[in-house]
């Protein structure tokens, strides 16, 4: 793994004294993973993990938990209920300094070309700050690269017209 120590310095300065919101690009289930891990390495405070619905199935879903992790339904246009629970957790977690990532594309990029952003999460986020919740708010763009995509082959299959197979912990 290579990434940028001194980028990594400045998120440590940072976590704890103000919300940190983690924004990678996602290619791979192991974006998390491996953001996670590095952080683990340098000490720093696993984040929470916005993650999609579709990844909490057994054993993935316990572990992403344990990790921080919490998942959001893709879409909550419609349900005031679960948008002002959603937004009462973001506003929580954004009083309490803590660090938090999601992927703003919403899904993993088939392609390795960036996605149109989806602004539900940026948005709540945006909403905690406005509304009082923290007094600044640290973005990180982070760009995660691969030699070889492990899904590589179900990408290839979906773009010959394969359906989307749903995930699980055999693969």
């Amino acid at each position: 793994l290579v990434y940028n120590r001194e980028g990594l310095d400045r998120i440590r300065d940072a976590a704890g004294r103000h919300p940190v919101v983690l924004v990678p690009m996602h290619r791979s289930h192991l974006d998390y993973l491996l953001i996670s891990y590095i952080f683990y390495n340098e000490k720093i405070t696993f984040p929470h993990i916005c993650a999609g619905l579709n990844l909490n199935f057994w054993p993935v879903g316990r572990f992403i938990r344990k990790a921080g992790g919490f998942f959001i339904r893709r879409s909550f246009s419609g349900n005031t209920t679960y948008k002002e629970t959603l937004a009462t957790y973001m506003r929580s977690l954004m009083a309490a300094n803590y660090c938090v990532e999601f992927f703003i594309e919403g899904t993993r990029s088939r392609t390795g070309k960036l996605l149109k952003p989806k602004m539900g999460a940026l948005s709540l986020l945006m909403k905690a700050y406005f509304d009082g919740s923290c007094e600044d708010i640290r973005f990180v763009p982070i760009a995660v690269s691969y030699d070889q995509i492990p899904e590589q082959k179900a990408y290839r299959a979906e773009s010959s017209g394969a359906e989307k197979t749903k995930e699980n912990a055999g693969e």
